[in-house]
């Protein structure tokens, strides 16, 4: 697998916002309404994804990392600061192409996540995750990440479903797995 994870910039916007409408399409699919998903826009998204990543372009902290694996954008992951830890990360996203999940490249998203928590000086990350998504759980669980039993609910359209924190004491990680090529 020729796999490479760099910072995501503005021009990669569109390809982020087709993983993620496809990635949110096939995961919550029987969570979320069929014409909640079906609205979902990779213009808008990818309006959105432009404009944060010109905004963050510059960030020590807040990151996008996007893998590129043979000259294709698969998967990312958004990262920074929770703003309700400020000494915690947080892992705002994750998103790959239904067709790539197995593949490892999820885990070499989230090991450059910890690399980047680690890097700038944070020893705990927290991430939010449908407690319904119960693939995304046992992914997340086997990288070291735990329910601490903090939950919020939101409305996916008409219907509401709760989240579940999980957090990663990264300080504590003693088996700090390899991290695929990287570049800046």
């Amino acid at each position: 697998m020729n796999l490479v994870i760099r910072t995501a910039v503005p021009e990669d916007a569109s390809r982020l916002a087709h993983i993620e409408v496809v990635s949110w399409r096939t995961a919550y699919h029987g969570l979320m309404p069929d014409a909640y998903l079906a609205e979902l826009s990779d213009v808008e998204k990818a309006g959105a994804w432009y404009r944060h990543l010109a905004k963050h372009r510059d960030s020590t902290v807040r990151r996008t990392f996007v893998a590129i694996q043979d000259d294709e954008a698969t998967g990312f992951v958004s990262v920074g600061v929770d703003p309700d830890e400020l000494n915690d990360g947080l892992v705002y996203l994750i998103y790959l192409l239904p067709e790539r999940w197995g593949t490892g490249i999820g885990t070499g998203l989230m090991n450059v996540a910890t690399a980047h928590f680690r890097t700038v000086g944070l020893d705990r990350a927290n991430l939010w995750v449908l407690r319904e998504n119960l693939r995304a759980r046992r992914f997340y669980e086997r990288l070291g990440w735990k329910s601490d039993g903090a939950m919020t609910s939101a409305d996916y359209g008409g219907v509401v479903l709760e989240a579940m924190r999980y957090r990663l004491a990264i300080a504590e990680l003693t088996n700090k797995p390899d991290v695929p090529r990287y570049r800046r």
